[in-house]
């Protein structure tokens, strides 16, 4: 049988410790998942309580480990004589935590929540858990990739269809939630591409944020610091943009190859061209896409046919496409005032050392 729970009282010496108060006018409840006959210390985090092995979370944390090192006060509330050690993160979290140690639960490449991939970085930085904030960071990096072979190959797509999401369940407004969250916890090696995503957005939801549930009227917002950085890197992608898109000018008369095999139809691109390109307003998104893909989208979409276009101008902008990509690719960690992709690849070697 199971021995009866003690509640637990909300002394001073619980906050004088770093716990949190118990509120008493609340039941406490175990967790029916993880609450072992054999365990040795009780986790209480919010009403919930842990009963789990010292020597599992000390395995994978130094500060767990340097917490059971010290001696238990005479007088604390116990459950049982086991120690009952109040956390300050809430019972989801925990839940979230004791599943990754004990039963691997997010070790498969099935997309998970992103309450999930929040909580695994932030008790895996919080309490030294290197495996959690690596497993984090890396569903991170797969939506978000920091080389240009990863975001051609896996992340192009996720911008026309959410459903292509790998490792991160999609919802309404998630790249704002994964841009504030990146930053507060010092993720930076998914900054670019995080921000570049929400980039895209029109200004309007850059500032008022994107409607995710209609009868609520609830809004993804970007935080105040992000949406200034997101803003900054907006007008600088409009910039980049327009030399990014230089190449249409080679459709003009006065421009148009003097090796030109076809005049006649490739002086018909220019106005397709500029009317896809710049009407209403610019595409940003389109400024990393590889010329298949975006000879694709402009005939999708656009209805800008380059069958007709000759070899000559067809080699020139296939050239001008993959040399501007490559620079915008390069250089988009700038626009938003971060550090190269090298660096920023090595920070999150160094964070999970």
């Amino acid at each position: 049988m199971m021995p009866k729970r003690r509640r637990t009282d909300t002394a001073a010496n619980d906050n004088e410790e770093g716990m949190d108060e118990t509120n008493s006018s609340e039941e406490i409840k175990r967790s029916p998942e993880f609450w072992f006959h054999d365990g040795s210390v009780v986790l209480q985090a919010d009403q919930t309580q842990f009963q789990v092995h010292k020597a599992i979370l000390e395995r994978h944390s130094t500060v767990f480990k340097d917490v059971f090192a010290m001696p238990h006060p005479e007088g604390e509330p116990t459950v049982d004589g086991r120690a009952i050690l109040h956390v300050q993160d809430s019972a989801e979290e925990i839940q979230y935590m004791l599943s990754a140690l004990y039963d691997h639960s997010y070790n498969s490449r099935e997309p998970i929540s992103f309450d999930i991939v929040k909580a695994l970085i932030k008790l895996g930085t919080k309490y030294d858990i290197g495996l959690l904030r690596k497993e984090g960071v890396s569903r991170l990096r797969m939506e978000f990739p920091s080389t240009f072979f990863e975001y051609e190959e896996s992340h192009i797509p996720s911008f026309m269809d959410p459903k292509e999401w790998e490792a991160i369940k999609y919802r309404p407004g998630l790249p704002f939630e994964i841009a504030n969250f990146a930053y507060e916890h010092d993720v930076t090696e998914v900054l670019p591409t995080c921000y570049f995503f929400c980039t895209t957005k029109h200004k309007d939801e850059l500032l008022d944020g994107i409607l995710v549930d209609e009868k609520t009227g609830r809004r993804a917002e970007l935080s105040p610091n992000v949406q200034r950085i997101c803003l900054a890197g907006h007008e600088k992608l409009l910039e980049r943009y327009n030399s990014a898109f230089g190449w249409v000018d080679k459709f003009d008369e006065d421009n148009l190859d003097e090796d030109c095999k076809n005049p006649e139809e490739c002086l018909t691109l220019a106005k397709p061209l500029i009317s896809a390109l710049w009407r209403p307003r610019q595409v940003l998104r389109y400024l990393l896409y590889p010329w298949p893909k975006l000879r694709q989208s402009l005939d999708w979409y656009h209805s800008v046919d380059f069958d007709n276009c000759c070899a000559t101008c067809l080699t020139e902008v296939h050239g001008s496409v993959y040399r501007s990509t490559m620079k915008t690719w390069n250089e988009l960690p700038s626009y938003f005032g971060l550090a190269s992709w090298k660096d920023l690849r090595k920070s999150t070697l160094l964070a999970e050392s």
